[in-house]
């Protein structure tokens, strides 16, 4: 389950309100991860799970450029805690 705020119409929600504060926009895309876990130690070491994971990965990505579009958003940041997957994969 969700989060209102994690859903595209929260997230619309919230960011509409954020210029009147003059508030300069930054989607962050967050990984959650099983129990809690740190997703800043995802692997994705073996290729069918990278295999698994890249292309709804992808779609994810490319949902949120649009999303950042809609809502003009000044910044967007993906990638940041996934460390130790780029190291397997720095191509993708």
């Amino acid at each position: 389950m969700h989060w209102f705020g994690h859903t595209r119409l929260g997230v619309k929600q919230y960011i509409k309100e954020l210029p009147k504060a003059k508030i300069i926009i930054m989607l962050k895309l967050q990984v959650w991860v099983w129990l809690e876990e740190f997703s800043g130690h995802v692997e994705m070491n073996l290729e069918e799970a990278r295999k698994e994971l890249e292309p709804t990965d992808s779609d994810f990505i490319l949902d949120s450029v649009l999303l950042a579009s809609e809502v003009d958003a000044g910044l967007l940041c993906i990638g940041t805690e996934l460390g130790s997957f780029v190291k397997y994969r720095p191509a993708y």
